[in-house]
């Protein structure tokens, strides 16, 4: 343990003297002019909130000659413009990290060449292997299609009620599909419309302002719709229907929650809560948490559930939540390339500092480290509900959960923009779904256009 300690503490020696990390706005100075970059810097771009610092060591450790000059961001939007005016002026930065707060049309840039294609590093990588990171981000970037980033970690949706309630709605893992879920949703919230404290489906975090993840791109992340690639297959008007309904239900049941915060939150019969929903923090911790937290005010044992795909509910999809690419003009794309396999392999799901990282690791490795720790320790949260080890079965399953996210969707501002704005009327109940939807239509095939 001393030597591992040891080692460590060299390894961040070596990283704060060979670094020039900064926590630097848009227009700050750096160390390093990106005019004046060569073949052995890096320049990224990231948020202030990016997990890089484990994979910043890796990388030092690996290739002490390469120095690494970091500019963070607040907000993505204030990282994208900056990023955006960089590529305009052909002077962008090496490498750019995004996460689901992106307010970029990811791959429509892609489609004009802004990234550098990582089709050959990929095929060189022995190590990039679905016996080490989940399927679902290894046959993502391993398709026909131009590769042009690597996924670190993506955002299922879990959602928590009483296991006696579960039960007699029949909700069941790997049996119960998407819109059956939806159904019996539906149904719990008619039958207590009247009653202002027995919520059907509540999201936690927006709730309590913890983050502000949009409904819209959550649910198509989930239903594993691709808006752009599935526009005129036959089936497409119903299932998007499907997103569009989920979504306006689930804002209504946000406000429902929020006005009985405000009134009194003691009051909600928790016993009959159907759905609190999670997620942005990593599915492991997760469940292992609110198993737990969630036992006192249920009275009961816990039931969870993750949301499956519209097509197979034996398999789960999820919203990509960070992944990092290789700009276009990169002078030295090897070393970019590397750099983010070392941030993929090092994507930890602790928390530190007390914030949630909001992610669930495409790294196999990583997963299967916490779980063990998970098993063999106890842990209190913030107000002292003490969080017990978990079973073996438990974890089996909690594993079977994270083997189970068979795909993942980017978070697309725009289209989720489009949904919002032409479905705005049959939301409000003054117009047709199909109305609304031909008027979809016609936005989607400008933007097809562009």
């Amino acid at each position: 343990m001393a030597k591992k300690l040891l080692s460590l503490f060299l390894c961040f020696a070596l990283f704060l003297c060979g670094c020039s990390a900064q926590n630097a706005g848009p227009g700050a100075d750096t160390n390093i002019s990106s005019s004046s970059v060569q073949e052995g810097e890096l320049e990224i771009f990231c948020l202030e909130s990016a997990n890089i610092f484990y994979g910043m060591i890796a990388f030092r450790e690996q290739f002490p000659d390469i120095r690494l000059s970091v500019q963070k961001f607040k907000t993505s939007s204030e990282m994208e413009d900056v990023l955006i005016n960089r590529i305009n002026t052909k002077d962008a930065p090496d490498i750019v990290i995004f996460d689901y707060s992106t307010t970029l049309d990811f791959e429509k840039l892609a489609q004009k060449e802004a990234f550098y294609p990582l089709t050959d590093f990929i095929k060189e990588d022995g190590d990039f292997t679905l016996e080490n990171y989940l399927p679902a981000a290894v046959n993502r970037v391993q398709t026909d299609e131009e590769p042009y980033f690597l996924p670190f970690s993506l955002m299922p949706v879990i959602n928590y009620s009483p296991q006696s309630l579960m039960e007699t709605l029949q909700i069941e893992q790997g049996t119960t599909t998407l819109e059956e879920y939806f159904l019996a949703l539906q149904n719990h919230d008619q039958q207590n419309a009247q009653d202002a404290y027995t919520l059907s489906f509540f999201r936690q975090s927006q709730l309590f302002g913890e983050e502000n993840i949009p409904i819209v791109p959550l649910v198509l992340g989930v239903a594993d719709i691709d808006i752009a690639q599935e526009l005129h297959s036959p089936d497409f008007k119903e299932r998007l229907k499907l997103v569009v309904d989920f979504s306006i239900l689930i804002e209504l049941q946000d406000q429902k929650a929020q006005n009985a915060y405000r009134t009194n939150w003691s009051a909600v019969n928790w016993e009959n809560t159907f759905s609190i929903s999670q997620s942005s923090c990593d599915i492991l911790r997760n469940i292992t948490m609110y198993i737990s937290a969630y036992r006192p005010y249920f009275k009961e044992d816990v039931g969870y559930f993750v949301l499956p795909t519209l097509r197979d509910p034996q398999k789960t999809s999820a919203l990509l939540s960070a992944w990092g690419s290789v700009l276009a003009d990169c002078e030295n794309p090897r070393a970019a390339y590397d750099f983010l396999r070392c941030v993929m392999d090092h994507y930890e799901i602790h928390y530190r500092n007390g914030l949630s990282r909001w992610s669930t690791p495409v790294c196999k490795e990583k997963i299967y480290e916490i779980v063990e720790s998970y098993q063999s320790q106890s842990w209190k949260l913030r107000d002292n509900t003490v969080v017990n080890p978990i079973t073996d079965a438990t974890a089996e399953n909690i594993l079977k959960l994270y083997h189970s996210i068979e795909s993942f969707q980017f978070p697309n501002p725009k289209l989720a923009d489009f949904i919002d704005t032409e479905f705005y009327d049959y939301n409000q109940g003054t117009a047709s779904y199909d109305m609304c939807y031909e008027k979809f239509l016609n936005k989607m095939r400008l933007y097809q256009e562009e």
